[in-house]
């Protein structure tokens, strides 16, 4: 497998065939291997049946632990899974979080690497959804020290998904978002948007409310990765079904002009391009619509 791609996208429900069928065939016709998908929540187990056969007919798999999880990674049944659902057994904290995170462990260029899809929770108060049964700080609250532990081994890890946070860049980030960015870099877990190539990507991945447009959608690799493998990122016209754009990350070998060649730890943010705030629609701790 010379090059592998992955999809980071918010479905915003996968209960619908039709919706389905066309993420399929996005994937077939743009060659994606995985895709990790937000937002999935089901409603019923025959419905996970369903999906499981609708995906065998294009010749995709899934890993999902429940029909209650709000995440799931599709893959192409040429990938080989060497584990999956590690996140749980590192998480000492809210048992609820796992709720939120699916994770595989694959092998590409000679490197294990474990792909992880997160989807924050939109709202600090769980009784706002349905689905949520946890709120946003506690989830971070969570999230952060297992990836830390996950971090101490010898996991490279890539984690992606709906971070329903400010990005780096923003200028009005708030004490929790502060608080993730600063433990994804203390765990060596780097933004891909700001790999100089990348940067020329759409600043944007979600449409909100009021027009606001916000960069939900981010991808977050270890950076002991970036020495070996490539990582181009895109930001994909808007599917008609969803808020959210397409992000596509495409790992493959370095060369002499492959964008991370000149990276280190201690420039990596310093370049950060100029784009204006984000607008929080949603109060506070809240980014527009999920």
């Amino acid at each position: 497998m010379n090059k592998l791609k992955i999809l980071n996208f918010n479905i915003q429900k996968a209960t619908s065939p039709s919706k389905l069928i066309h993420i399929l065939n996005y994937a077939k016709n743009k060659k994606i291997q995985i895709m990790c998908l937000t937002e999935f929540d089901l409603n019923q187990s025959t419905e996970l049946s369903s999906i499981q056969q609708l995906l065998s007919n294009f010749d995709f798999k899934i890993a999902i632990q429940s029909v209650q999880h709000r995440t799931a990674i599709i893959y192409h049944s040429s990938i080989e899974i060497i584990s999956n659902n590690i996140f749980p057994r590192h998480n000492r904290d809210n048992q609820l979080a796992n709720f939120y995170v699916c994770d595989i462990t694959i092998n590409f260029k000679q490197e294990n690497l474990t792909i992880i899809s997160v989807y924050v929770p939109v709202y600090n108060n769980v009784n706002d959804n349905r689905f949520h049964c946890i709120n946003k700080k506690d989830f971070i609250d969570t999230l952060c020290p297992t990836l830390s532990s996950l971090s101490r081994g010898e996991n490279n890890l890539i984690i992606c998904g709906d971070w329903n946070t400010h990005p780096m860049e923003a200028t009005n980030l708030n004490r929790i978002e502060s608080f993730l960015h600063q433990q994804l870099m203390e765990n060596n877990l780097y933004d891909i948007f700001f790999l100089p190539n990348n940067r020329r990507s759409i600043c944007y991945t979600n449409h909100g409310s009021n027009g606001t447009n916000n960069r939900l959608d981010r991808f977050h690799v270890s950076f002991n990765l970036l020495r070996n493998i490539n990582f181009k990122y895109r930001v994909h016209q808007k599917l008609p079904f969803t808020t959210h754009r397409p992000v596509v990350c495409t790992l493959s070998d370095i060369n002499s002009n492959s964008n991370n060649n000149i990276i280190n730890k201690d420039n990596f943010y310093k370049r950060i391009p100029s784009i204006p705030d984000y607008v929080e629609s949603s109060g506070p701790g809240q980014i527009g619509r999920a």
